[in-house]
């Protein structure tokens, strides 16, 4: 009598239904195929001036191929912990043979199309399979790519090759469910806008505090933007939404840093770069807010003041676009109290 007839059938059909979590074994098993992967590259290594090139080229395709029909056979054995192993010691393989390859025949690149290339090839191999595992590391592959791309003397600016790759990233990770590979998109978006914001500075020498406004505002679309696609229950959208609006009030509280006395006549621009890319985000802002309000998950007065709130922090630079010194302790005061209210 302590349940209703009715909700028997219900709670049998869950409790018989199998459980996907993680478990010991499987994280020993993959475990076991990463250190195989380094073991393989190890005896490689180990014996590399001993071994003829064509041999080192056979040997690294052999092993290849081989763990890639492995993984075929073990998923179609229904071997599923096994074959997600399989399927990630191969991923690690192959980036191994592209790297090996290169050294056995003398190739070298400026750029790191390689990383990109391994991260494709990961993606395709994750899809094509159904491993997160493997999912998880080609998405951090792909971070990984647009990291030495930033960092490479050979790339004017900002990377913009990476938004495809985080999309594909992105677009996998809701199609498998993988959470993991969602905050690892999502912290690389925030890395990449950062870079992004950084370069945009560079070029159009704008000062500290308008670079501090176009930051939060920046974030704060795409914390919106989470929050959208969270409403309609796209699978880890909370988790962009989250990290991004984590993001968007601390770039918030350092805002008193540029305002704190950090102005300068030498800090500040003409306006037209900042207004280039402040303009559009309080556009997005404002139509975010918009629609989250039709489709009830904000109140009116909610929207307006988050509205509101963006509103003000981008207008400080142009408001103090001509002082030299420090804002005053009453802006800074207001400034504080804003977005304290915002949080």
């Amino acid at each position: 009598g302590l349940v209703d007839v009715g909700k028997r059938a219900a709670i049998l059909a869950d409790a018989a239904r199998p459980r996907r979590g993680a478990s010991a074994l499987g994280a020993l098993t993959i475990m076991g195929a990463v250190l195989l992967g380094l073991s393989a590259l190890t005896f490689i290594g180990a014996n590399w001036e001993m071994i003829p090139r064509l041999l080192r080229f056979g040997l690294m395709l052999g092993l290849l191929w081989t763990c890639l029909l492995a993984t075929g056979q073990a998923f179609k054995r229904d071997a599923k912990t096994l074959g997600h192993a399989l399927a990630l010691l191969g991923v690690v393989l192959f980036g191994a043979a592209i790297m090996l390859t290169a050294q056995t025949f003398n190739m070298t690149s400026f750029r790191n199309t390689a990383v990109l290339v391994w991260a494709v090839a990961g993606g395709l191999t994750a899809w094509q399979v159904g491993s997160r595992p493997v999912l998880i590391l080609a998405t951090g592959l792909g971070a990984l790519w647009a990291g030495l791309e930033a960092g490479n003397v050979h790339v004017p600016g900002t990377v913009w090759a990476y938004l495809p790759v985080a999309a594909a990233s992105a677009f996998l990770a809701v199609r498998m469910r993988s959470l993991v590979s969602v905050h690892l998109v999502s912290l690389a978006l925030a890395i990449w806008t950062a870079h992004a914001l950084y370069v945009w500075q560079d070029r159009h020498a704008v000062g500290a505090l308008e670079t501090q406004s176009a930051a939060i505002l920046a974030f704060a679309a795409l914390a919106l933007a989470g929050s959208a696609l969270r409403d309609r229950n796209i699978t880890g959208a909370g988790i962009v939404a989250g990290w991004m609006t984590l993001i968007t009030l601390f770039a918030a509280l350092l805002i008193q840093i540029p305002l704190d006395g950090h102005l300068s006549a030498h800090d500040t621009s003409d306006g037209i770069g900042y207004g280039a890319l402040a303009l559009p985000a309080l556009a997005v802002i404002a139509l975010l807010c918009v629609l989250r309000v039709i489709a009830g998950r904000l109140k009116v007065w909610e929207a307006g003041s988050l509205f509101a709130t963006a509103l003000a922090i981008g207008a400080l630079p142009v408001a103090l676009g001509g002082e030299p010194d420090a804002a005053p302790l009453v802006l800074r005061m207001l400034v504080g109290g804003l977005i304290y209210s915002a949080c």
